[in-house]
């Protein structure tokens, strides 16, 4: 006799997300990585992954109170989504993927803007480099 013979699980066994899965779950990550809340997020995503399932289904309770941020369809998908142990893993992929995108966003913006406020002193006809690096003769960098 088999204890757990009525036992079912929600894993399909092989993870197959659909297109609007995957852009469901980048458009989640976008919005976690734009208010940086990257480390965050991955931390509490690896902490819940054995109640992954519970938590989906703790989702059914909170609905009427997150609709007003999300989508009635958008919101179930997510649920059915989590419930789903593979999910996570996916999810913290793709929130890792564009964390990694995002920093070299950053880092391309934050030179451009150096040297453009480099060029600008230099329009203005003060020297390029403060007057504390001058001294110490410092690289600005």
């Amino acid at each position: 006799m088999n204890w757990f013979g009525n036992y079912q699980t929600t894993d399909t066994g092989k993870p197959e997300f659909t297109q609007a899965d995957i852009e469901l779950l980048n458009r989640l990550a976008k919005k976690i990585v734009s208010r940086r809340m990257t480390i965050p997020a991955v931390m509490f995503f690896e902490s819940i992954k054995p109640l992954n399932f519970v938590g989906a289904q703790a989702m059914i309770f909170i609905q009427p109170f997150v609709t007003v941020l999300f989508t009635i369809p958008e919101y179930e998908r997510v649920r059915v989504l989590l419930e789903r142990r593979e999910t996570l893993y996916k999810f913290v992929e793709i929130l890792e993927q564009q964390e990694d995108e995002f920093l070299v966003l950053e880092k391309l913006e934050n030179e451009a803007q150096r040297q453009r406020t480099a060029a600008d002193r230099i329009a203005r006809g003060k020297p390029e480099l403060p007057w504390w690096r001058r001294i110490f003769h410092r690289d600005p960098r």
